[in-house]
């Protein structure tokens, strides 16, 4: 249904709210109280809304003229938009694509997803979009605006390349079903591990995935949580804000206390203090002949041994070093890199690991010559070697 003249449409038909449009084009100057009146009468039916030919005043859309249009799945904006408020959208749970038309000095979009002109900045990835659960960043992105993917409930991993070295707030809220960002290794600003989003050095947290499931490896250089992170501690692990003062007039959040199970903390430092404890631990321990394993991890906190998830061993690691594992590590420990240690002997003995139930996977060095046939009895179900070894090989996970 075409309208030239839109603020003709309540005359031309009063009763609009019985009409289950589903598609609507709209020509010349489109005023808000236009656009309010789709929101009103068929913001629950409409499913495509197409303003490429419209004009705004101002060139610009304003308001939560877009705010709860459950039904609407694409939007067209004009060439000659230049500003959005884009938050209403952010209420409209099943849109799918946004599209620009071509020559728009300010917005551009690609494959439903908003962007500057230029793709420098990603300004808005649609709630309900389907086509890339996997999204991948593309590599003209610097910045990330705040709320860009906010309630994107079917996205499940994102991918943020060199390019980006600007991620702004509540970027990743409200999306339930994501469980791994990646960033590229040559990014100079932001890293990941195991799915989690780290500043380049990894001392600070700054954000872990609503949909991430079981263990969340936290490095041990590992310092503080990013304000952004503490917003959304709240949610994600149990944290509930208790107090929040205003400073100099202005909204400025400051948390005087948090709580964690009943539990209150004044500081961040505290707040970390009990994540360490609650999350497990991947740790890279060095040894020399004077520095055993048992020394070395017990120069670590009682619990940061308990939460021992993944061991990596660099030297020479001696018959007892492995014995230590079995006897004090084998309730946890899961993964176990020595493909950079060098074993005494140069062998794996018999029932070496047998007691560690948890364990699943084990890398080994070029210069392991012998192993047991039970050493891993009963645990170990993936295997690798690094090449160059005399003897063993290792393929999909298996020796052979």
């Amino acid at each position: 249904m075409n309208f030239n003249k839109f603020n003709k449409i309540i005359v031309m038909t009063p009763k609009i709210d019985d009409i289950n449009l589903t598609k609507l084009v709209l020509e010349r100057k489109v005023t808000e109280d236009d656009l309010l009146h789709i929101r009103d009468n068929m913001g629950k039916t409409l499913q495509e809304l197409d303003l490429s030919k419209a004009s705004f005043e101002g060139n610009e859309i304003r308001g939560d003229v877009f705010a709860d249009c459950s039904g609407l799945i694409s939007i067209t904006f004009p060439n000659t938009v230049i500003e959005v408020d884009l938050l209403s959208l952010k209420s409209c749970n099943n849109l799918a694509t946004i599209s620009v038309g071509p020559g728009n000095p300010v917005l551009a979009s690609e494959n439903g997803v908003l962007f500057n002109d230029v793709k420098s900045l990603l300004i808005f990835y649609p709630n309900a979009r389907q086509d890339d659960k996997c999204y991948v960043i593309p590599d003209t992105v610097t910045k990330i605006e705040t709320f860009t993917f906010f309630g994107c409930r079917h996205l499940t991993s994102v991918f943020i390349p060199a390019s980006v070295t600007e991620i702004t707030y509540h970027v990743f809220n409200g999306c339930p079903n994501l469980t791994e960002i990646t960033v590229h290794p040559d990014n100079p600003v932001y890293a990941s591990e195991n799915g989690v989003l780290f500043n380049k050095d990894k001392t600070q947290l700054i954000y872990t995935p609503e949909g991430l499931k079981g263990d969340c490896f936290i490095p041990n250089n590992f310092k503080e949580i990013s304000e952004y992170f503490i917003e959304t501690l709240f949610r994600q692990h149990e944290f509930s804000k208790t107090a929040v003062k205003k400073d100099n007039g202005q909204d400025n959040r400051i948390f005087e206390n948090y709580e964690v199970k009943n539990k209150h903390y004044h500081t961040a430092e505290e707040i970390k203090e009990s994540l360490r404890k609650k999350m497990p631990l991947d740790t890279k321990i060095k040894l020399t002949p004077e520095l055993r394993l048992e020394q070395a991890l017990k120069e670590a906190k009682p619990e940061d041994i308990s939460r021992l998830r993944k061991l990596t061993v660099v030297g020479t690691m001696t018959a007892s070093d492995i014995e230590y594992i079995n006897s004090n590590i084998n309730e946890t420990l899961q993964e176990l890199n020595i493909s950079d240690a060098s074993l005494e002997g140069n062998k794996i003995i018999s029932g070496a690991l047998k007691n560690c139930k948890k364990l699943t996977c084990v890398s080994l060095s070029a210069t392991v010559t012998e192993i047991a046939d039970d050493a891993f009895s009963g645990c170990v179900t993936t295997i690798t070697v690094q090449p160059g070894n005399p003897v063993y090989k290792s393929k999909n996970g298996k020796l052979i």
